[in-house]
């Protein structure tokens, strides 16, 4: 990336490679060093070797789009891109699914979610998207604005890990109603379980199981204390449903567990979202009633 960079000096990283600077969630592995470097007349992307090692060509890849000064910075020494206009490039430009990933992240980065003050945190949050819409009004009518409204709509600081932001994600394009992020279930002795996706009109919610809890020195006693939370939740009338990063990552699955799992209820009236569906759903997407393929109404 540094010497893609320093082969312009007009150059930022961005996209892809200003996330990994951010130390933003991205969902696919980063495969390509994405540079930002103005060149009048440029429309789209271009690739370019890093060295003469053909291998390597496809390695990188240029943009050239306006820019304005506030839109730069640095991280690390490297010259990259706000977060904010990060979130607004990622928005316009990524496949729904993998924008709202790194857009949550964004919006947690910046706006820094306390559990302790739930209502500045929603006050901070609408602040900052009623900024980032604003801004992309202004950059006008170009490919993939109704996607980047949509993710900018729904983008939210309580998302805590990109498993979560994926199946919200999934929800959402489906036409599900939209879940309310780390709900706080009151426990029996006064303390609180924070539920990751939760709707309060059919008592369901999903809790995210990334691996990396599993992984410490007692693994057993982190199951046990699932167990026993699960328990508790039960016990007030929500259903839990468990997902993983396996199902996650293979939206078949994925889609076919939300229709299983997700009460009938929320499935009825349930209408693709525009700018959030994809065609890789179509095939998945089921009427929970007929159990017929859904048309996609937007």
């Amino acid at each position: 990336m540094v010497v893609a960079i320093e082969k312009r000096p007009d150059a930022v990283a961005c996209l892809t490679s200003a996330a990994v600077l951010w130390d933003l969630p991205v969902w696919q592995n980063p495969a390509t060093v994405e540079i930002w470097a103005g060149r009048n007349g440029w429309r789209r992307a271009v690739d370019l070797p890093a060295s003469g090692n053909q291998a390597e060509k496809e390695k990188l890849r240029r943009y050239s789009y306006t820019l304005g000064e506030t839109d730069r910075a640095t991280v690390k020494g490297i010259p990259t891109l706000t977060l904010e206009r990060t979130a607004l490039d990622v928005a316009l430009r990524w496949h729904p699914r993998d924008a709202l990933v790194t857009v949550d992240g964004i919006f947690r980065r910046i706006v820094a979610p306390d559990r302790r003050e739930p209502e500045g945190v929603n006050a901070r949050t609408d602040v900052l998207r009623a900024e980032l819409l604003d801004r992309l009004a202004q950059l006008g009518h170009q490919r993939g604005v109704v996607r980047a409204r949509a993710i900018l709509t729904y983008a939210t600081p309580w998302s805590e890990s990109p498993g979560e932001s994926v199946v919200r994600w999934a929800a959402l394009a489906l036409g599900l109603p939209e879940p309310t992020c780390q709900w706080p279930f009151a426990r029996s002795d006064g303390r609180y379980f924070y539920l990751d996706l939760f709707w309060e009109s059919v008592k369901a919610c999903i809790e995210f199981d990334g691996m990396v809890k599993y992984r410490g020195e007692h693994p057993v006693n982190v199951i046990v204390a699932e167990k026993k939370r699960d328990d508790e939740i039960r016990r007030s009338g929500i259903d839990v449903i468990h997902l993983d990063t396996k199902t996650a990552n293979n939206l078949p699955t994925l889609v076919g567990v939300l229709h299983k799992e997700i009460p009938p209820e929320l499935w009825r009236g349930a209408h693709p979202r525009r700018g959030l569906w994809t065609g890789d759903l179509a095939a998945w997407r089921m009427r929970a009633d007929t159990g017929q393929p859904a048309r996609r109404t937007a």
